[in-house]
C-alpha cells in the first residue's frame, strides 16, 4: 500500500553549457570543460583513495551507495561499462555537449538499472544559425607550486603537459528542416613515473657471477638479464645463500620512464524535422586511445604493459506527435568498448612465468621480474539497446501509457594464464 503522506522529492540538476563559456554553474553543481564535479552536489561524495579506481570513467557516490550503482546515460540510452560499470564511453569532448542532468532519488521505471544517481548527457545538435569553434588548450605543470611540506621534504615538481586540441561546427542544411554538428579534439598527455626496485648492488651482482657464471644457471642468467644495467645504491642489506657461500648485497634504486597517452574523439550529429510532427535524429561518437607504459611492467624496462582501447556509439530516435496530446518516441542504440593491456614487446608475453622472490633469507622486499602474471588480457563487448515510449498529457499533467526497453550486451574477456615462479 502506498503512503502518499511519506514522499521523496526528486532531486534533479540540469547543466546547460553555453557556448560563451567553458563554465555552467548552478546553485547545486557545476560543470567545467563538460565534466560534472558531482561532489557539490546534494547526497554526493568523493569515494577517495581507499574507496576509489572501482568504475570506469567519472566516479562518486550518491546516498551512501557505492559508485557502481550509479547509472550512466548518453542521450538517454545506456552508457555503462558491463565489466566495472561507470562509463565505457567517457565524454571529455570540450564542445560536444548540450546538457548534463543528474538525477538522486526517487527517479521513474523509465531509470531503472541501478540505485545511485542516473547521469544523462545530451550531445549538442545543429542551430539555424552556423556556429563554431577552434581551441587549443594548455596545461604544463611548469606552472604549478608544491606545497611547503613537499619543498621541505625535497620533493621535485613532476612533469606533465597536456595539450587539448580541436574544433567544432554545426548549422542548417535546410532552415527549420535538416541540421548538423560535428567536432574533434586530440588530447595529448606528457608525463612520467617512477618506481622504485630492490635489485643486487655492483658487488652483489658480480658475486652472483663469480659464483654462477653465465650459462650455469638459466633462472639466475634470464633474472640478471632483466636487471639489465641497475644496480641497487641506498637501503643496502644483505641476502645468505647458505652452504657456506656468501652474502649477496640488495639495494633500492629508482627507475624513470615515460608515460604517453593519445587520445582523439569525434563526435558527428544530423537533426532532420521533415514534417511538422516527426523528428528524427541520429549521433555517433568515436574515441580511440593508446595509454602508453599505463602498467610499467613490473619496474623493469623491456616490460611496458600499453592499453590501447576503441569506443564507439550510435544513437538514432524518432518521434511522432500523434495527435496534440499523444506522442510515441522509439530509440535504437549501439555501443561497441574494445580495451587490451598488452605488452608493448610482445615476444615478453611468452618468455616464461615471473619470479617472485619470498622465503627465510629472500623476504627482503626482492622486486620481482618479469611480466605479471595478470598481463596480457582484454575485454570487449556490443551493447544493443531498443526503446519505445508512447506518452500522454493532459493539463500540467505527463503521463507514460506505454514504455518498452530491450537491451542485449554481448561481451567477452580473455586473461593471461601465466604463472609465477
Amino acid at each position: 500500500m502506498k503512503n502518499n503522506s511519506l514522499r521523496v522529492a526528486v532531486t534533479v540538476v540540469v547543466l546547460l553549457i553555453s557556448t560563451a563559456s567553458a563554465l555552467a554553474q548552478t546553485s547545486k553543481g557545476f560543470l567545467v570543460g563538460n565534466i560534472v564535479d558531482a561532489d557539490t552536489l546534494p547526497g554526493v561524495v568523493d569515494p577517495g583513495p581507499l574507496a576509489g579506481g572501482f568504475v570506469q570513467g567519472n566516479e562518486f557516490s550518491v546516498n551512501g551507495l557505492r559508485a557502481r550503482a550509479n547509472n550512466q546515460l548518453l542521450d538517454g540510452l545506456d552508457n555503462n561499462d558491463n565489466s566495472i560499470a561507470g562509463q565505457f564511453y567517457i565524454p571529455i569532448l570540450r564542445e560536444g555537449y548540450n546538457e548534463v542532468s543528474v538525477l538522486s532519488s526517487d527517479y521513474s521505471a523509465e531509470f531503472g538499472r541501478a540505485g545511485g544517481a542516473v547521469v544523462n548527457i545530451i550531445t549538442r545538435s545543429g542551430t539555424n544559425q552556423f556556429h563554431g569553434s577552434v581551441y587549443d588548450v594548455l596545461n604544463n605543470s611548469a606552472f604549478n607550486s608544491l606545497s611547503a611540506g613537499d619543498r621541505a621534504d625535497g620533493t621535485r615538481k613532476p612533469v606533465v603537459v597536456e595539450n587539448t586540441f580541436g574544433f567544432s561546427i554545426g548549422g542548417p542544411v535546410k532552415k527549420d528542416k535538416l541540421f548538423f554538428f560535428g567536432t574533434y579534439q586530440r588530447d595529448l598527455v606528457r608525463s612520467g613515473t617512477t618506481a622504485t626496485v630492490r635489485v643486487p648492488t655492483e658487488s652483489g651482482f658480480n658475486t652472483l657471477r663469480s659464483l654462477f657464471p653465465a650459462g650455469t644457471n638459466p633462472n639466475l642468467d634470464r633474472f640478471l638479464n632483466i636487471v639489465g644495467n641497475l644496480r641497487g645504491q641506498r637501503e643496502i642489506s644483505s641476502v645468505a645463500l647458505g652452504n657456506n657461500r656468501p652474502n649477496i648485497d640488495f639495494g633500492e634504486t629508482t627507475i624513470s620512464s615515460a608515460q604517453p597517452v593519445n587520445d582523439d574523439q569525434f563526435l558527428t550529429r544530423v537533426d532532420w524535422t521533415p514534417t511538422q510532427n516527426d523528428s528524427i535524429s541520429f549521433r555517433y561518437v568515436f574515441d580511440r586511445q593508446r595509454f602508453n607504459n599505463q602498467f610499467p611492467g613490473g619496474s623493469f624496462p623491456g616490460f611496458e604493459v600499453d592499453v590501447p582501447s576503441l569506443v564507439q556509439n550510435f544513437y538514432f530516435n524518432y518521434t511522432r506527435s500523434l495527435s496534440a496530446r499523444l506522442t510515441n518516441e522509439a530509440r535504437f542504440g549501439y555501443g561497441r568498448f574494445d580495451a587490451e593491456f598488452v605488452p608493448r614487446d610482445e615476444s615478453v608475453g611468452t618468455a616464461g612465468p615471473v619470479f617472485s622472490f619470498t622465503g627465510a633469507g629472500l623476504g627482503q622486499g626482492i622486486t620481482s621480474t618479469g611480466l605479471p602474471s595478470i598481463f596480457p588480457q582484454g575485454r570487449f563487448f556490443n551493447n544493443y539497446q531498443i526503446q519505445d515510449t508512447l506518452s500522454y498529457t493532459a493539463g500540467n499533467q505527463h503521463c507514460g501509457l506505454v514504455a518498452m526497453s530491450i537491451f542485449s550486451a554481448r561481451a567477452k574477456q580473455f586473461h593471461s594464464t601465466r604463472g609465477a615462479f
